[in-house]
């Protein structure tokens, strides 16, 4: 998705959520700083998912299924569901994250070959700043923002549905989620998080319409089209 596609719904998003677009820029020009050498980080994707299914690999309950990736798929790890892919056995191919998961679990995964995809937004700052030093493997850098310099913007919100962005763009020929919780109901983390799984759940739904990238959940009662929606 280019991003003058991608804009009218950052600006939606922005507006909604309260969010703001100084913010975003500032901590994509405090990124840009930080990795000074990084090249445009698709080409890298590109050669992980194209062509190929991918699992990502959601920061849901334990109690939801992972299986472990069959030799032909590429697998995304958001943020956090980096330690569920270690605990599990395998190291994902590329981690998306905003710096507020386990981080020691997603610097060692990018030593162990993982391409980091770090983003910056309004309020991690700070993380980016303690963080983006200590990863050393393959990285590259995204923004919630317009692109600039070798940052990009594949489109997507929170952790999870920016995955599936970057796999469509990348030319994934399909999508199985896993440990993906976007229930309506109230987040037992608070109203905004409520509000961030509201927004995640539509721009999946409109990836989904666009129909580029076929796109599948795992739940308890197996492998099903999304969307899934509760009874």
């Amino acid at each position: 998705m280019e991003f003058r596609e991608w804009k009218p719904e950052y600006e939606r998003v922005v507006r909604e959520m309260g969010f703001s677009m100084e913010e975003d820029e500032r901590s994509a020009r405090l990124l840009e700083s930080l990795l000074p050498q990084a090249e445009d980080p698709t080409p890298a994707l590109d050669r992980i998912l194209k062509g190929r299914e991918v699992l990502v690999v959601g920061a849901g309950p334990r109690t939801l299924p992972l299986p472990r990736p069959r030799a032909d798929q590429a697998t995304i790890a958001a943020d956090g569901a980096t330690t569920y892919c270690l605990e599990a056995g395998f190291v994902p191919d590329i981690i998306v994250t905003d710096l507020d998961g386990n981080l020691p679990d997603e610097v060692s995964a990018n030593a162990r070959g993982a391409f980091a995809l770090l983003h910056a937004h309004g309020d991690n700052q700070p993380a980016l700043l303690t963080w983006v030093p200590r990863f050393r493997a393959p990285m590259g850098g995204s923004v919630t923002g317009a692109p600039r310099g070798n940052l990009a913007n594949y489109g997507g919100f929170t952790d999870g549905d920016r995955s599936l962005y970057l796999a469509e763009a990348c030319g994934a020929t399909r999508a199985l989620l896993a440990r993906f919780d976007l229930g309506a109901g109230p987040s037992p983390e608070g109203e905004l998080r409520s509000r961030k799984l509201a927004v995640a759940r539509r721009l999946i739904d409109g990836l989904v319409e666009r129909g580029n990238l076929p796109v599948e959940i795992l739940t308890e009662r197996g492998r099903s089209p999304w969307p899934v929606r509760n009874p």
